[in-house]
């Protein structure tokens, strides 16, 4: 894929090819400073791949 998108479904895979490797040990420290997430609400806004919202989902 080169340039923009051209639809929704291909976003993930164009962060996924730019900007994840940017992002990479961001989860790690967000969970380090949030620390439990029980009883919270996390809203992943512009999620890329959704991989760090999976992370937190898979810890409660």
């Amino acid at each position: 894929m080169r340039g923009r998108p051209s639809s929704w479904s291909e976003v993930g895979e164009a962060y996924a090819a730019s900007y994840a490797a940017l992002c990479a040990g961001t989860g790690v420290v967000l969970r380090e400073l949030l620390k439990s997430g029980a009883g919270r609400t996390l809203v992943d806004v512009g999620a890329g791949t959704g991989e760090l919202a999976s992370s937190f989902a898979e810890d409660g």
